[in-house]
């Protein structure tokens, strides 16, 4: 091939590449079956269940396949990362709850990723990774999609869904081999989150003293203190807003602003305009892969 072939090639193609999205756009509210892998009957079956899901308990769960995550831009560094984007760009779930549940099929790329809601507790994410790992993988490995699909989501209605709803404890699982190490793993897992969060707050805290080895603008003494007043607090997908006072314990003189703490939803409006109602994940759930 001539380097002009090569070139017009390039050229060609170049549109394509600076069209593709993110991600997907949703197709219905309940499942987007881009990769064609669901029958006509199961995706009704599905379609059904989820409905009678959303107007029982307020949780809106949704199917998704794709052929290949190639197949957006930029490229996720992970099939994790692509399904937690997804879920918060479209907004799945209650924004008050976050209860949310995106279900992520990638034949190509032999993956799946059943993602929840920033409100399950991580003893739902053991019971995503048993169905993900007794009903998904086992099913699609065979390359039977359509059953598999149907007969996972059937699990996450009864099994995660429902009983979060009812506000009960995830089921337990049965004592397997390895389960020491899952456990310690949790404990790590709190530890880095704890630390993490404790750099974040005790920051703020040395930030705000070491206001006081710097002059003042006005009159040049070191006596600067700095408070911060919530005036709204943050919650779940909702960001809050702090005033800020820097003062002048020599002049008076006084600065004063707010500040925005917490972070809010990703891509609230792309999810309404889906027909979800703006929920969030942080990265919970469970993967497979065949």
């Amino acid at each position: 091939m001539s380097r002009f072939t090569a070139l017009l090639i390039g050229l060609l193609c170049l549109p394509v590449a600076l069209n593709a999205e993110e991600y997907p756009a949703p197709s219905d509210p309940f499942v987007t079956d881009i990769a064609d892998l669901l029958s006509q009957q199961a995706e009704i079956r599905i379609k059904s269940k989820l409905v009678a899901l959303r107007d029982d308990t307020g949780i809106e769960a949704t199917v998704v396949t794709i052929p290949t995550r190639a197949d957006y831009k930029p490229p996720a560094p992970s099939l994790e990362a692509f399904a937690t984007g997804l879920f918060n760009t479209w907004g799945i779930g209650n924004p008050d709850r976050n209860d949310g549940i995106l279900l992520l099929v990638i034949p190509e790329d032999k993956e799946t990723r059943l993602e929840l809601g920033a409100g399950y507790n991580q003893g739902y994410d053991v019971l995503a990774q048993d169905i993900v790992s007794r009903w998904l993988v086992p099913a699609f490995r065979d390359g039977d999609y359509s059953d598999g699909i149907e007969a996972g989501m059937d699990a996450v209605v009864d099994r995660i869904a429902r009983r979060h709803s009812a506000r009960l404890e995830p089921e337990a699982l049965p004592d397997r081999p390895g389960k020491m190490w899952d456990n310690l793993g949790a404990w790590i897992f709190g530890a880095v989150f704890a630390l993490v969060a404790g750099f974040a707050i005790f920051g703020r805290k040395i930030s705000d003293l070491a206001v006081g080895l710097k002059r003042c603008t006005n009159c040049g003494s070191r006596t600067l203190s700095r408070t911060r007043t919530t005036l709204v607090h943050a919650g779940p997908g909702v960001p809050g807003t702090t005033r800020i006072v820097t003062s002048c314990i020599t002049c008076g003189n006084r600065d004063e602003r707010e500040e925005r703490i917490g972070a809010g939803r990703r891509g609230a409006s792309s999810g309404r305009d889906g027909g979800f109602g703006g929920g969030r994940s942080s990265g919970g759930g469970a993967s497979g892969r065949w």
